[in-house]
């Protein structure tokens, strides 16, 4: 089983699945249905008689808890998620990823995917430099907030891309267009003009073609 970088073509050797010496596979398939977060590979094996080999993926996610993994909202409701991270069995110097992805129905974007990056050091190493920390992908912070006419969008990108930064109001409407083309990773700053704008709330969304981030935004006039 090798693994596959989909952008820079890199193979890494995964595992070799045991077999018996008069087995050879099949055809093969994944499933998650048997839970969730765990993937289960099936190959069928052919020998004297046909049957079917599964093995299941173990995940290196057991660093990372969410709360809650599932929940409900209705329209102006508002809630908190929790990310709690540990390093406990983790391997010093090794950089470990995982994805929170959101389903929602709101008219705005489709699911909302948010890279999670954690990098462990050697206790006795210093603190790394803002150069060493990967700079994380979506909106930061918005200032002020509420505001009257004119704020600030703070937002960062962990790798070059095609952004689209827009505004919509809570219908959906899609009121203005503050970035839309190519940019380098960093942290940057918009202006947000919402002079000719209503008073209210709105939606502002942060898209890479990938991945979006949300946040809310009031007008106060």
């Amino acid at each position: 089983m090798i693994k596959v970088d989909h952008e820079t073509g890199e193979v890494l050797n995964v595992t070799d699945l045991p077999k018996a010496e008069d087995e050879r596979s099949g055809g093969c398939s994944f499933c998650n249905e048997i839970y969730d977060f765990t993937w289960a590979f099936l190959v069928q094996m052919q020998a004297v008689e046909d049957w079917l080999r599964i093995y299941e993926a173990s995940s290196d996610f057991f660093w990372l808890n969410v709360e809650p993994l599932e929940s409900f909202l209705f329209p102006g409701e508002e809630m908190d998620i929790h990310i709690g991270i540990s390093t406990d069995g983790l391997i010093a110097e090794e950089t470990y990823t995982s994805h929170l992805l959101i389903n929602h129905n709101t008219p705005v974007e489709g699911i909302l995917w948010i890279d999670i990056t954690l990098n462990v050091i050697e206790r006795e190493h210093s603190a790394p430099s803002d150069a060493d920390v990967p700079f994380a992908h979506g909106l930061t912070s918005i200032y002020p907030n509420p505001f009257n006419a004119v704020g600030s969008v703070n937002f960062a990108l962990d790798r070059a891309s095609t952004v689209r930064l827009t505004v919509h109001d809570l219908v959906g409407r899609q009121v203005a267009v503050l970035t839309d083309g190519y940019m380098s990773s960093g942290q940057y700053s918009v202006v947000i003009d919402g002079s000719s704008w209503s008073s209210g709330t709105y939606l502002v969304s942060l898209s890479d073609g990938s991945r979006v981030s949300l946040m809310k935004v009031v007008l106060l006039k």
